[in-house]
């Protein structure tokens, strides 16, 4: 079975998942570090049952597992921002620019990323036409419908056989696909329904939609793909601004609105900021010079 997903994260715990609860629990295994606010700082006995109750539970719920089963090389992971930017004839061009503006990445690893993906995307196809079975696991929000919608397009492009395509699509309550455990993957397998080729064909018709339409962003509304304007989350934002104080700290908002699940990432809503500031609807307080992102921000009166 080859599994598709859309976010890096997702890949890395599909990846763990194939084997996960498989053999003895490693209890040299990295165990996490723990962050404290505030003046009060916990003993060393205190940290050492801190570890041993996280070990604990993390023995549960391997021994409560169930592996994924398959290989790392089944795991076919298209993370390319579809949801953010230009899709039309320059496609690899425009997500070289995208993913180094809001991925945060270095033009080497852009240019790795690009390539990458594909490659892994004549991969994926070669081995579809030679008659394997697929998962395509996403979320209802924009990252994976764009790259839900594209994938299908790209295999009927290809002319491979659609009829051995499944999806999985991860209950509500899950914000992003990179948001599922190791644990949970073989659970959700439960939920795997066979593609009716009409349903892929289609799904590849709307990318080719949202190509022509060629759009700053790609929204989900009603549980559908959309093109967009650059402002459609700006009503949001500004919602949540307004119950803030008169100063408040930009990275604690975005924080909010990333718990509303509005299908978004974090860079798009500090590109809108950096947009509110150059506007003069909102004015710089103060800034961290060395955490550049960490902001005090200050409402004006009007927008």
């Amino acid at each position: 079975m080859l599994e598709v997903v859309f976010n890096e994260s997702a890949s890395i715990s599909l990846m763990m998942a194939q084997r996960y609860g498989k053999g003895t629990f490693p209890r040299t295994q990295g165990i996490p570090g723990f962050v404290f606010y505030g003046d009060t700082k916990p003993s060393e006995e205190e940290l050492e049952q801190l570890r041993a109750d996280w070990l604990a539970k993390e023995q549960e719920k391997r021994e409560k597992a169930v592996p994924l089963g398959g290989k790392g090389t089944d795991v076919f992971c298209f993370d390319l921002l579809l949801n953010i930017g230009g899709i039309g004839d320059d496609f690899l061009e425009e997500r070289k620019h995208v993913l180094k503006r809001f991925a945060y990445l270095q033009e080497e690893a852009v240019e790795r990323r690009v390539k990458d993906t594909m490659i892994r995307l004549d991969t994926f196809c070669q081995r579809v036409q030679d008659g394997e079975a697929v998962r395509l696991w996403y979320v209802r929000k924009p990252e994976d419908m764009c790259g839900m919608t594209w994938i299908c397009y790209e295999m009927c492009r290809r002319e491979v056989p659609l009829d051995k395509v499944n999806f999985v699509e991860f209950p509500k309550e899950k914000l992003s696909s990179g948001e599922v455990s190791e644990e949970e993957w073989s659970q959700y397998a439960a939920l795997q329904t066979l593609m009716d080729v009409e349903e892929i064909r289609f799904c590849a018709s709307q990318w080719e939609a949202l190509r022509e339409a060629n759009a700053p962003l790609r929204v989900v509304v009603n549980g559908c793909v959309v093109s967009a304007t650059e402002d459609f989350y700006d009503g949001l934002i500004w919602q949540e601004v307004e119950q803030q104080e008169v100063d408040f700290y930009q990275t604690k908002l975005i924080g909010r609105l990333l718990d509303q699940g509005i299908g978004i990432r974090d860079s798009w809503l500090s590109y809108r900021f950096d947009y509110f500031l150059e506007a003069e609807k909102l004015e710089l307080v103060a800034v961290d010079h060395e955490c550049p992102w960490i902001r005090i921000l200050r409402k004006g009166e009007t927008r």
